[in-house]
């Protein structure tokens, strides 16, 4: 915990803030926002962040800021210029005064229930750090696809299928500043290196069982991309992380955390196969399978997930938990 966070501990207001990075999303940011108006219980407040856009996304956030003002909903709207999802985020948090913070994209939508189960599900378990729920990507054709949740399993459920996902949780303010916030040094899998370091920490986690939240990839117009070659190092920057900070952890389970951490690099190396790019694929996937804490069976499984991953086909994490 940072020096000076028990006195603003203190300060912090019961309730929940909306914390919402926009970055160049004036065109669909809008049915994010409704969204939000529509919710049947009100957050405390948002902070929408605007990261330096160069198209209408101010002029939009404004409109509605002063829209839901007029509804007696308080909105606030910041400016930071660095550029990358986390340091808006970070921004965000800096800002929030209320003891529990929520994370969303621009680009997505909340049931007009979500609100209102987040909150119940903070209130019903008091002893909470974090609350999870599940998630509906959309696909092209309009169908959903679920994330799948591993409950009583977070690191696995985080590290196979992204359960701390920028969208997907709620947390106590203080917690998430108690583990260093957003790592505004990187440009992408930042809710993934931070949703690890949150549960290197132990928190007490709620599972809700409602499914309220609505993803719409954006492809090329995404924060990350549509491809993994062109920022090839950056994902494996943050993998080393993990790795670093399980490590530091000391905790007993580290083995098994960092063979989950290898499985994550063997599937990358899948994802850049997919690619074309065959150089990148080789390398990370030797990398995986040299580390100290595999057996000749979990060699095996890593070496098949990235075949059948490479080949494009689906459902290779299943056996992880179990193997890994």
């Amino acid at each position: 915990m940072r020096l000076g966070l028990k006195s603003e501990i203190a300060d912090m207001k019961e309730g929940l803030t909306i914390v919402i990075p926009v970055y160049n999303r004036g065109a669909i940011v809008g049915r994010t926002l409704e969204s939000i108006a529509n919710q049947r219980r009100m957050p405390s407040e948002i902070i929408l962040v605007d990261n330096a856009s160069t198209d209408n996304t101010m002029e939009v956030l404004k409109r509605w800021q002063g829209e839901m003002c007029a509804r007696g909903l308080r909105v606030r709207v910041l400016t930071e210029k660095r550029p990358g999802g986390a340091s808006a985020r970070q921004r965000g948090l800096d800002s929030v005064e209320t003891d529990k913070v929520l994370f969303f994209d621009s680009d997505d939508v909340m049931l007009p229930g979500h609100i209102g189960n987040v909150m119940s599900e903070f209130e019903s378990h008091p002893e909470t750090d974090i609350v999870v729920w599940q998630t509906a990507t959309i696909l092209p054709d309009g169908s959903r696809r679920l994330k799948p949740l591993l409950p009583g399993h977070p690191m696995e459920s985080h590290q196979l299928h992204a359960m701390l996902a920028t969208q997907a949780y709620a947390v106590r303010t203080e917690f998430i500043r108690g583990v260093g916030g957003w790592d505004t040094t990187l440009m992408g899998w930042d809710d993934l290196e931070l949703g690890h370091r949150l549960l290197l920490a132990d928190p007490k986690i709620t599972v809700s069982n409602e499914c309220n939240v609505l993803i719409y990839p954006q492809g090329e117009a995404s924060i990350t991309g549509a491809d993994y070659t062109h920022r090839r190092g950056e994902w494996e920057h943050v993998i080393d992380l993990m790795e670093e900070n399980t490590i530091r952890s000391g905790r007993s389970d580290i083995p098994h955390i960092m063979r989950l951490l290898a499985y994550r690099r063997a599937i990358l190396a899948a994802l850049y196969a997919r690619e074309g790019n065959r150089k990148a694929a080789e390398e990370q996937l030797s990398t995986a399978l040299c580390k100290p804490y595999l057996n000749l069976l979990q060699r095996l499984y890593l070496r098949t997930a990235y075949a059948v991953t490479s080949r494009g086909v689906r459902g290779a994490s299943r056996p992880a938990p179990y193997i890994l």
